[in-house]
């Protein structure tokens, strides 16, 4: 994202105050009482960002410049976590695909990170559940209702009703993950 600010003139571009503008957006959104998806939060980090190195308010039309910025940065979050997987997770995938090939396995993320966008690992995935999906959205981890939408689409996809089943979350966050998945009836790891 960077280098994608410098290359189209933005030569000081820094991460370090794009990472100050988000704190700072977060923290004018709290006092408002606002919420919004982490991909319009990055947006308006980028556009602060801009605005900083411009002296000031930008055109218009540079919003196809921070949209472009984003999908940038997109683009390389989804490379760089699929370059920098837990050691055995593709296999991990494999195995339990192998011994369980009826299996559904979806992801669940507040932002937009994708396993479908993962080449390593995206053809052991059934679905994705995001908390900026329409339908979803302001119920992102912990609540309970983007737990809730991830078993609607294990519904759709397998015709059966979740309350006759045992699903497993795996997480990486205490609160986040296990302790509200388990909340709503999963078993955890």
């Amino acid at each position: 994202m960077i280098q994608y600010l410098q290359e189209i003139g933005y030569e000081n571009a820094s991460n370090d105050e794009i990472i100050a503008a988000s704190k700072q957006i977060r923290r004018e959104l709290r006092e408002r009482g606002e919420e919004v998806t982490y991909t319009e939060l990055r947006k308006q980090s980028i556009r602060r960002e801009m605005e900083r190195l411009d002296g000031g308010a930008l055109d218009t039309h540079e919003s196809d410049v921070i949209d472009r910025v984003f999908d940038k940065w997109l683009s390389e979050r989804h490379a760089s976590a699929d370059r920098n997987l837990f050691p055995f997770a593709s296999s991990s995938l494999q195995i339990v695909r192998d011994q369980y090939p009826s299996v559904v396995i979806g992801a669940i993320t507040n932002g937009r990170g994708s396993p479908f966008h993962m080449q390593s690992i995206s053809h052991y995935f059934d679905f994705c559940i995001s908390g900026e999906d329409d339908g979803v959205f302001p119920l992102r981890k912990p609540s309970s209702g983007i737990y809730e939408a991830a078993l609607k689409k294990y519904e759709e996809l397998k015709n059966k009703n979740v309350h006759n089943v045992n699903w497993i979350h795996v997480g990486d966050d205490l609160a986040n993950d296990v302790g509200a998945s388990a909340a709503c009836g999963a078993k955890t790891i």
